[in-house]
C-alpha cells in the first residue's frame, strides 16, 4: 500500500479517491483476523507436537476455544510463536477434532490436530524444534514437545455427504487428512444426534501410502478412536481399504503377471479393534474390510466397484 501511494504520488492526489478505500479494505481484513486469533485460541497459545521418525511425520496437537466450530475439509493458518518469524501463517488442512471434557457446548474447548509430512522452510523448522527441544520420549522413534502455535479458521468449504447413501473417499498420503475431518464430522452428528435421518449406509476409504509406519501412526492415534459401534452403528458400514508403495515409487507395482503384491495387517489390529469397550464381538458390518483384510493390494482393484455416489 505504501509503494502504490509512493506510485502515485506525483499526481497530487488525483487518485487518493482510488487509494485509500483500497487501504481501508486491507486494514479491516488484518483488524478482523488480529480479532479471530484473539477469540479463538487460548491465552497460553500452548500446542504440542509429536514427530514420529520412522514415519517422518508430524502430529500438531493445538487447543482452542470451542467459539468457532471445525468444519470438515476445512484449513487453518497456523502462526508459531517461537522463533523470528512469528508474524508468517502457514495453511495446513484439519484432520480431526476432539472436545475437552465431556461437556458438549458452544464454548467448550476444543483440540485440533493436524498432520504435517516435514519439507523444508516452516515443517522442516517444526521437525528440528522437536530434535532439539525433546524431553518426552513416548516411544521408539516418536518424540514430542511443546510450542507456542496460534491459529485461525476455519477456511475453506464443507461437502454435505449427509445426503448420500455411499461415500468414496479416495486419498494418498497425508492427503488422509480430509477423511479424518469427515469421519469425525458423522462421529459429531452420531454424538449429537442432530440428525437420525442420516441418508449414509456406506462409508469407503481407499489410501494410498507410501510405508507402513504412517499407516500404523494414523491408524492408532486416529482410525480406532473414531472407529467405535457408537460412532458407526449396524447401519452404516465402514471399510478401509490400505495400499502400501512399499518401495517408494509413485504408482503402486505389480509384483509379477501371476499376481497382486498384498500386505496384510489383520494379525495385529483386527485383534485391537475387533471388540469394543463392553468385549462383544463386532459385527461384519463394523468391521467392514478391515478385520478380514487390511491390506495392501495394487493394480486395478483400487478403481473396481465404485459407480455409485461420491465425494
Amino acid at each position: 500500500m505504501i509503494a502504490i501511494y509512493s506510485h502515485v504520488a506525483i499526481f497530487d492526489g488525483q487518485y487518493n479517491t482510488y487509494i485509500w478505500p483500497c487501504v481501508a479494505v486491507w486494514a479491516l481484513d488484518r483488524v478482523m483476523r488480529i480479532g479471530r486469533l484473539g477469540v479463538l485460541n487460548l491465552s497460553k497459545l500452548q500446542a504440542t507436537i509429536r514427530y514420529n521418525k520412522d514415519a517422518d511425520s508430524i502430529h500438531l496437537t493445538v487447543p482452542v476455544h470451542g467459539i468457532s466450530r471445525p468444519r470438515a475439509g476445512s484449513y487453518y493458518s497456523l502462526y508459531s510463536v517461537n522463533g523470528l518469524k512469528f508474524w508468517e501463517s502457514h495453511p495446513f488442512t484439519l484432520m480431526s477434532w476432539n472436545e475437552v471434557g465431556a461437556k458438549r457446548t458452544k464454548d467448550a474447548a476444543l483440540k485440533l490436530r493436524f498432520l504435517v509430512r516435514p519439507n523444508d522452510g516452516f515443517t522442516a523448522r517444526l521437525r528440528d524444534h522437536v530434535s532439539q527441544k525433546t524431553y518426552t520420549h513416548t516411544e521408539i522413534g516418536t518424540s514430542e514437545v511443546s510450542i507456542r502455535i496460534a491459529v485461525e479458521g476455519p477456511y475453506g468449504h464443507t461437502f454435505n455427504i449427509s445426503n448420500y447413501q455411499n461415500v468414496l473417499m479416495i486419498m494418498g498420503g497425508t492427503g488422509v487428512t480430509v477423511a479424518l475431518s469427515y469421519l469425525c464430522m458423522i462421529r459429531d452428528i452420531a454424538i449429537a444426534n442432530e440428525k437420525p435421518g442420516i441418508s449414509i449406509r456406506r462409508v469407503q476409504l481407499v489410501w494410498v501410502v507410501r510405508d507402513n509406519h504412517m499407516f500404523e501412526e494414523v491408524y492408532e492415534s486416529e482410525l480406532l478412536p473414531l472407529w467405535t459401534p457408537d460412532i458407526f452403528p449396524g447401519e452404516i458400514q465402514f471399510e478401509i481399504h490400505v495400499y502400501v508403495v512399499e518401495n517408494g515409487s509413485t504408482t503402486p507395482s505389480i509384483k509379477d503377471d501371476r499376481g497382486l503384491k498384498t500386505k496384510t495387517f489383520s494379525s495385529k489390529f483386527a485383534k485391537e479393534g475387533y471388540a469394543g469397550d463392553t468385549g462383544k464381538s463386532w459385527t461384519r458390518s463394523h468391521i467392514g474390510s478391515m478385520g478380514a483384510s487390511i491390506r495392501s493390494e495394487v493394480g486395478s482393484a483400487l478403481y473396481r466397484e465404485h459407480s455409485k455416489k461420491m465425494i
